[in-house]
């Protein structure tokens, strides 16, 4: 096992409830798998966990605090990212 496996860390640590919640949300496999950059076949096999409806709704209601912004961005990004949460 790596050391990085071992220690739980990771780039990808919101791979799993992101597809878990965003299938639970949808019911479309097929849908998430394409959103994901995954196949179907793959979510079935490695990724599905059995998530109400209403703890999907919830994960995806978390947002960062008005006005926080990333520190570690590009300018242009972070710009972007500002026009965007002034729009609201």
């Amino acid at each position: 096992m790596s050391r990085r496996r071992a220690s739980g860390g990771g780039t990808n640590l919101g791979r799993l409830p992101f597809i878990s919640y965003r299938v639970a949300l949808t019911g479309d496999v097929a849908r998430t798998a394409l959103e994901a950059g995954n196949s179907a076949k793959m979510i079935f096999r490695h990724y599905r966990e059995v998530v109400e409806p209403q703890m999907a709704e919830a994960w995806f209601s978390i947002t960062p605090p008005d006005g926080w912004l990333p520190g570690e961005l590009k300018w242009s990004i972070r710009e972007r990212l500002r026009k965007i949460s002034f729009r609201k």
